[in-house]
């Protein structure tokens, strides 16, 4: 009998040392020390920090076969390192393709780093293209990279079967007025329980732009900058009450207009600030060339001063009327360097782009055009000097 006993202790002995060997191996893997890495997962069981940390599928990877891409590795981070990230993050919006696998991919060779980031734009309404994306999540997680999605408020596609709205044709007077007051609770409700299901972080820029006098309903020729913060509040709110722990809140302003404090909701119900530089050049009559610096130095310490890392969620150039190659080479050699509170870079990579413009103009990057190949070599000093995920 002793014989055996010795036997079994040997053999439970081994198996453990083996499972803490492997505990200790999988969280050396996660590019953190072993055991911050290991209280990290724990932590994130009890209180249900979401982090995401995956890899391409199979499927993914064979359908991206004819590609010439850079190695894709999963960006490892938990939902409190990307409410104040200690790098940049890179992404993208917009593209030729049907595919975001074939989109990102694109994007990664073109640029030589890999798109942390990858911006879809939704709109609120009954159809169901305006219900939450689980398809299009899903697939920018199994990609390794972040979702951020851009939730617009338009209320004339929903149905006539939801109560107490206003007849179709003033849904869009003063809409902010009707969210906060529930009308859309039930659609915002499931929502909120869809992207509840995603295992993975998910920045959600809502009502963006809101300072913006002319383009959106949600804006302040419709609404005082109260009901925008009473909507914003009421959203988070049923957010929270729902326990839906992997939204980063994302609060975006329009640069060319002032005011944009007015709209600031509050620290609790903000994770980053954001506001997109784009530079049209000459391509419309009430543009010229515009350099970043011009663009965005303004707006900097003001940004800086809510206290939240600040993402440039649509950043470009145009071509006409000025060097492209000049602007977006200055622009990125500035960021780490002067613009230190920007945690995040997308990409605003629309061709046939009309949204403010009389013409449809491209935003596209030409992978054999000198100012991608000057992009790509400071990316890569970027990535260098330890300024970019690895």
């Amino acid at each position: 009998m002793k014989k055996y006993k010795r036997t079994f202790i040997v053999v439970v002995a081994f198996t453990c040392a083996t499972l803490v060997f492997y505990a200790i191996n999988l969280a050396s893997n996660k590019g953190q020390g072993p055991l911050s890495a290991t209280m990290q997962e724990i932590e994130s069981a009890f209180i249900g920090d979401s982090t995401q940390s995956v890899n391409p599928t199979d499927s993914n990877q064979d359908s991206l076969s004819d590609y010439d891409t850079v190695k894709r590795l999963a960006i490892s981070v938990s939902r409190n390192q990307l409410k104040n990230p200690q790098k940049i993050l890179m992404g993208y919006s917009g593209s030729t393709y049907s595919s975001i696998t074939k989109a990102t991919h694109d994007m990664d060779s073109k640029l030589g780093v890999r798109m942390d980031l990858i911006q879809i734009y939704k709109a609120w309404g009954s159809k169901q293209s305006e219900q939450f994306p689980t398809d299009e999540v899903k697939e920018i997680v199994a990609l390794g990279s972040i979702p951020l999605i851009t939730w617009e408020p338009w209320l004339s596609d929903f149905s006539a079967k939801i109560p107490n709205q206003a007849s179709p044709e003033m849904r869009e007077v003063n809409p902010l007025k009707a969210i906060y007051n529930g009308v859309y609770d039930d659609y915002i409700k499931q929502w909120a329980l869809d992207a509840k299901r995603i295992n993975a972080p998910i920045y959600l820029r809502f009502a963006h732009e809101m300072n913006d006098p002319y383009r959106y309903p949600w804006g302040p020729h419709n609404n005082d900058p109260g009901d925008f913060n009473k909507a914003w509040i009421h959203v988070h709110q049923i957010f929270k009450e729902l326990k839906v722990q992997n939204i980063l809140w994302v609060w975006s302003i329009h640069s060319a207009y002032a005011g944009y404090q007015e709209y600031y909701p509050g620290d609790a119900y903000v994770d980053i600030v954001a506001t997109g530089i784009l530079n049209f050049g000459s391509s419309v009559y009430w543009s010229k060339w515009w350099s970043f610096n011009e663009l965005f130095a303004p707006h900097y310490n003001e940004l800086s001063s809510f206290g939240k890392p600040i993402i440039i969620v649509e950043f470009g150039s145009l071509k006409v009327g000025g060097n492209r190659e000049k602007w977006y080479t200055q622009a990125l050699n500035s960021i780490p360097q002067t613009y230190k509170n920007v945690k995040g870079v997308v990409f605003f990579n629309f061709p046939a782009d009309k949204t403010l413009t009389d013409k449809s103009v491209s935003w596209i990057l030409d992978p054999d055009k000198k100012e991608t190949k000057a992009i790509q070599r400071i990316l890569k000093n970027w990535k260098d000097s330890n300024f970019l995920y690895p």
